[in-house]
């Protein structure tokens, strides 16, 4: 049931309070907000040992990724033949090895899901200060008004270390990786 006293992008926000790093993007899709939803609530890798729907890249993008790491097609969205909703407490194994994310809220009544996710970090360019990146991305899907067939996803993202280098850039990535998301789904919901 939804509190009516939280914003739907501040669920996740107890699991990092005080965040060296914040950011807010959002887009908007001519498509039904339900329809969506019905894609994000199932977000995450699909295969014999994950439950989730893919990420829903844009098939151009898909087509250089392991087979693993596709989202299910858009046959099997129109066919409604969907992997479960996702739950409080689904573990997503997220791109890059060791990196994971957790289901830590979810609210159907208002299209809101909130994950708390961990990248090992030793290896890679963007490191931080600690060994692994903590971070929260909260997801919210919302009608536009006066449109109902379009919806508005908004994304937050909160990280508890800054970047020691490129801070500026995943960002712009993250926005980028966003209206990648837009053509996936509209791939996935043809009109």
């Amino acid at each position: 049931m939804a509190n009516p006293n939280i914003h739907p992008l501040e669920l996740a926000n107890q699991y990092i309070p005080n965040p060296a790093v914040e950011w807010d993007s959002s887009i908007t899709i001519p498509r039904n907000p339900d329809a969506v939803w019905l894609l994000l609530s199932r977000v995450g890798l699909q295969g014999p040992k994950e439950a989730g729907a893919g990420w829903f890249l844009p098939q151009r993008l898909e087509r250089f990724l392991p087979e693993k790491l596709h989202s299910v097609g858009a046959l099997a969205v129109r066919e409604g033949r969907l992997p479960r909703q996702r739950e409080v407490g689904d573990r997503l194994k997220d791109f890059g090895k060791g990196a994971f994310a957790d289901v830590v809220a979810i609210d159907h009544e208002v299209r809101a899901l909130a994950l708390d996710g961990h990248w090992p970090s030793k290896k890679r360019i963007l490191r931080t200060d600690s060994e692994h990146m903590h971070y929260t991305w909260t997801l919210h899907v919302e009608p536009i008004e006066g449109t109902p067939d379009n919806a508005q996803i908004t994304t937050r993202v909160r990280k508890e270390t800054p970047f020691k280098r490129f801070g500026r850039v995943v960002p712009a990535v993250d926005k980028w990786g966003l209206k990648q998301l837009r053509r996936g789904l509209m791939e996935h919901l043809p009109e």
